[in-house]
């Protein structure tokens, strides 16, 4: 039985579809006119046990677009329930709860497969239908468009009945249309998981290669033997390496203090770097705040190139070197510069080394302790770290150094593939660009 709310929010949703400006010759219709919708079976502690278990989908497997099969639970399908929820190839998944309306395809990837209440199952028989191009309108209207704002059952814990799924006012494409719109957008999202396998793949060398430098030094895998090793305090280390606290070969500040008063004071307001600025190898300057700094200041908390930003907090000990992105920019006490004292120990080194021991060795255990662990000034002082010859410093640092340029290549690839996504999942979802042929559809 519909609520008093459903009218409302079915107008609401004719209106929202409406303002899209659809093409003229795409239908209006709901969703329950192209798709049988079926919930899965209840998951019970009772349906643990029993002579039939079958995999099943929960919503956690459903992400948008996509499935994550990696872990699949199980329960007790009887021989009809098993007839009635089985999945087959083209059904279109919907969640009820979780991530409400989140949707993906199945394509058969596990025989036997079924699914739990939370996930709707949409299968078609209609010849002008086609299951892929709604995966990506849902996509479309619920992370975009806003479409369906609303529209979930507001319980404990937000929900998409049945009935309100199949009331969705969705388009209704010509079917060369649906095809050649499901083929494009699949496209760049085959091209951004490449690009992403990619860059996975140079991470995970780099990682290794790290284990290998701050081990051997720079000198090719296959005389690592003849190296000369020396347990110490922070690993094994090359015996002509030795080792000395952070703070006999750095200087090293922490920012100015986040104040609402700086804050809110117009006057000499200058952009200054957050904890969240600074990643592993990068400093990102593209959401940065100002506030007011007086010329002592200025001068105490401006960056120059080569200066290397630590987080105090977050994911302490995270790093990156600040290479002049901005011509004058500052930063505040999440973070601390670092300085070298003299030309013992590069910046450029020690950046390589602390993503090492922090992100991928753990070295450092933390040794403040609060509600946020952080890595206050004094600690940072106090570390370890290798102090090997120029010669090695610098050989090391272009070894790593093309790695990284390699990550950063493939990831501006898979930023500007997941930017075109965006676009063109809404403007070929809603047709304001046409996709009139489509080989397939041929």
């Amino acid at each position: 039985m519909a609520s008093a709310l459903t009218p409302v929010l079915e107008s609401s949703a004719a209106a929202a579809i409406s303002a899209v400006g659809l093409p003229r010759d795409w239908r209006v219709v709901e969703l329950g006119d192209l798709f049988d919708i079926q919930q899965g079976k209840a998951l019970a502690p009772e349906h643990r046990e029993g002579k039939n278990p079958r995999p099943f989908l929960r919503t956690a497997n459903v992400l948008w677009g996509s499935l994550d099969l990696s872990h699949l639970d199980q329960m007790d399908f009887t021989h009809e329930e098993t007839k009635r929820f089985e999945l087959k190839q083209g059904d279109l998944l919907v969640c009820e709860g979780g991530d409400v309306g989140r949707t993906a395809i199945w394509d058969g990837q596990v025989e036997w497969c079924l699914h739990q209440n939370h996930v709707h199952r949409l299968r078609t028989t209609r010849a002008d239908v086609l299951p892929e191009f709604y995966m990506y309108w849902m996509q479309s209207a619920v992370e975009f468009l806003g479409i369906y704002g609303g529209a979930e059952n507001r319980t404990t814990i937000p929900n998409l009945s049945k009935g309100r799924l199949s009331r969705f006012f969705v388009p209704l494409p010509p079917l060369v249309e649906q095809v050649g719109i499901a083929e494009t957008l699949q496209s760049i999202r085959s091209a951004a998981v490449a690009t992403d396998k990619v860059a996975a793949a140079a991470r995970d060398l780099k990682r290794s290669m790290m284990q290998h430098v701050f081990t051997y030094g720079p000198v090719p895998a296959d005389r690592a033997e003849d190296v000369q090793i020396s347990e110490t305090a922070i690993g094994r280390l090359p015996a002509n390496w030795s080792v000395v606290r952070l703070r006999d070969a750095f200087e090293t500040q922490l920012g100015k203090m986040l104040s609402e008063k700086a804050r809110a004071n117009t006057a000499d307001q200058q952009v200054y770097l957050r904890n969240k600025s600074v990643q592993w190898g990068r400093v990102d300057v593209d959401d940065l705040f100002k506030m007011s700094f007086d010329e002592r200041e200025r001068k105490k908390f401006k960056l120059e190139p080569g200066d290397l930003l630590i987080c105090e907090g977050g994911e302490p000990g995270r790093a990156a070197l600040w290479r002049g992105e901005l011509e004058e920019c500052y930063y505040q006490k999440a973070l601390h510069r670092v300085r070298p004292r003299d030309r013992s120990i590069t910046n450029e080194f020690l950046a390589h080394w602390l993503e090492f021991a922090f992100r991928f060795q753990n070295l450092y255990a933390m040794g403040a302790s609060s509600t946020i662990q952080h890595l206050p000034q004094v600690l940072l002082e106090q570390l370890l770290i290798p102090s090997p010859p120029r010669l090695d410093q610098d050989a090391i640092c272009v070894i790593l150094s093309e790695v990284d340029e390699k990550i950063r290549r493939e990831s501006r690839v898979s930023d500007a593939l997941a930017r075109l996504y965006r676009t063109l999942l809404v403007e070929l979802t809603t047709g304001r660009r046409r996709i009139i042929s489509s080989p397939r559809a041929a």
